[in-house]
């Protein structure tokens, strides 16, 4: 199991300078951690899943179904390998 933090950012200039072929957006900005977090956890599994511990907030399909959940995959290896 691997738990880790996703610190939070703030966005102090953010500016959309043209849209990419996959229809995402190149951007230039200036942002400032703070110490508000996520805590993520990684366990193996047998697919993949989200789970949400916060009354209120999507989790399950509705979080699978996000438009940057796949992207997020791909980009860190998760599945396709």
């Amino acid at each position: 199991m691997i738990v880790t933090r996703a610190y939070a950012k703030i966005n102090l200039t953010l500016e959309a300078l043209g849209k990419r072929d996959d229809g995402y957006h190149d951007i230039a900005s200036i942002v400032q951690t703070v110490s508000l977090h996520d805590t993520l956890t990684f366990e193996d599994a047998d697919g993949i899943g989200i789970d949400c511990d916060v009354s209120g907030l999507a989790s399950g399909d509705n979080l699978m179904n996000s438009k940057n959940w796949p992207v997020m995959v791909l980009n860190r290896g998760m599945i396709g390998h």
